[in-house]
């Protein structure tokens, strides 16, 4: 199992986690935990919140804004990079906080973080190495972060990002930075992109700190667009004359919604693909092609289906576990439609 460990810039340059009291040094991991009991949002203290970041007991860190500049290409993904900025108004010690960001389908490919104006880059490190030098640079009192993807998974945001920052210093800022990239969920007329770490953010109500939530958004489509819309919030959208590109932006206060774009072109149904090349570590090129094919089918008469079950009858599925299978069967069995065509293959 290998880990992402992330430094500081410095002055001198080192590739280890060892901190000295003139230089400030950070590590951070990415690693798989199977132990950690998982921190799901009524664990952090409150049921309604699912992003966010919050001490040791729960106590939310003040969120002074979100911001996310997103590209959409050919109406089919999207590359999001999103930013919150928090601001540690306790007074005293430093804190140790967690931060809890949820994948939700996604390709993460980076977790960035700002501790006071001192940026973090990743270094590739080994797990048990990575913990190591994140403790020790806690107990050393410097600035660490330790980056954790969760096994078990949040019902509401899917696969889990933790973010530990130990020695958060009292009254300074933390911005964290994550970049992904989605597919588009493909309605009748229309694709519509989500950002599920939206929903129930805990903005500060404070009006003089607060930036609220800012959203800028590149749409390129193969298509011309028809409008670009959002089910609960404003949006401002400037296409250019063949329709096919548009830059849309949302600027507001705090909102219990989850942000989405709902993006409406001619053609939705017409075969598209896209193609991103590049070299390898040999330096041969390559490329990758996602292909979209979403058919429109009209028609007034009944489409028959047919319908294939496979149970597995191996000796793993002896005892109770077949019982409850072909009980699962008869149940699916009875609740077919008429006119339908349906097989039972058996193995094992």
């Amino acid at each position: 199992e290998q880990a992402l460990t992330d430094f500081f810039e410095s002055s001198s340059t080192t590739a280890t986690a060892a901190t000295t009291t003139t230089t400030t040094t950070a590590t951070t991991a990415i690693v798989p935990v199977a132990a950690a009991a998982p921190q799901t949002a009524s664990t952090l203290g409150n049921e309604n919140v699912v992003c966010g970041l919050y001490s040791k007991t729960g106590v939310p860190v003040p969120l002074i804004g979100v911001t996310i500049h997103c590209h959409v290409l050919g109406s089919l993904i999207a590359d999001v990079e999103q930013q919150f900025s928090f601001h540690n108004s306790e007074t005293g010690t430093p804190i140790e906080a967690i931060f809890k960001f949820g994948q939700a389908g996604s390709v993460l490919y980076k977790v960035e973080c700002d501790l006071g104006g001192k940026k973090v880059k990743g270094v590739l490190r080994e797990k048990s190495r990575a913990i190591e030098q994140y403790d020790d640079a806690v107990a050393q009192g410097s600035h660490a972060v330790l980056v954790e993807r969760q096994e078990e998974d949040d019902p509401l945001l899917g696969q889990i990002i933790k973010m530990n920052i130990g020695n958060l210093q009292p009254g300074s800022s933390c911005v964290v930075t994550v970049g992904y990239v989605t597919e588009l969920t493909t309605e009748t007329e229309s694709v519509v992109l989500e950002f599920p770490n939206t929903l129930n953010l805990p903005l500060s109500s404070d009006e003089k700190e607060s930036k609220g939530l800012i959203v800028e958004a590149d749409v390129e489509s193969k298509w011309p667009i028809r409008n670009i819309t959002s089910a609960e919030f404003a949006l401002a959208a400037v296409m250019n004359e063949d329709r096919c590109k548009a830059f849309v932006k949302y600027q507001g206060a705090r909102s219990q919604k989850k942000f989405s774009i709902r993006i409406n072109t001619d053609s939705m149904n017409r075969a598209s693909c896209l193609v991103e090349s590049g070299g390898d570590k040999e330096g041969k090129m390559k490329a990758v092609m996602m292909v979209s094919l979403i058919p429109k089918v009209e028609t007034t008469e009944e489409t028959p289906c047919e319908l294939i079950c496979i149970l597995d009858r191996s000796g793993s599925m002896s005892g109770s576990r077949l019982n409850q299978a072909k009980n699962s069967l008869q149940m699916f069995l009875r609740a077919l439609p008429t006119n339908c065509l349906f097989n039972v293959i058996g193995f094992g």
